[in-house]
């Protein structure tokens, strides 16, 4: 039996390491804003502090360098995008619609 609790242990430490998880954080209206994406395969689950709505995002470029997130278009709102910069963790959200778009700007923390 504890021959099998050390590899069981060692896969899931490993197992940890890869799973990105950014929190998010700019200013709208002179409030501090922080959204969290947390990665589960092939897409990133978005969620808010404070909120118990979660929003699962399609990864649309995943490389060394960015991450770039897009969802479906909200109705009223348009399309969100949200971009990181993997090297210097700049931030920005918005959603793009006929009528312009409405970037944030800001910085991400990697956590695990």
């Amino acid at each position: 039996m504890k021959k099998l609790l050390i590899p069981i242990a060692l896969l899931m430490l490993s197992l940890n390491c890869y799973a990105e998880t950014f929190v998010c954080s700019s200013i709208i209206n002179g409030s501090l804003d922080s959204l969290k994406y947390q990665r589960q395969g092939n897409s990133f689950l978005q969620s808010r502090e404070g909120w118990d709505l979660k929003f699962q995002i399609p990864i649309y470029d995943d490389s060394a360098d960015s991450l770039v997130l897009l969802s479906k278009n909200i109705p009223g709102l348009g399309v969100e995008a949200i971009f990181i910069d993997k090297n210097t963790m700049d931030y920005s959200h918005g959603f793009i619609s006929a009528k312009g778009d409405t970037p944030t700007h800001g910085k991400c923390s990697v956590i695990y």
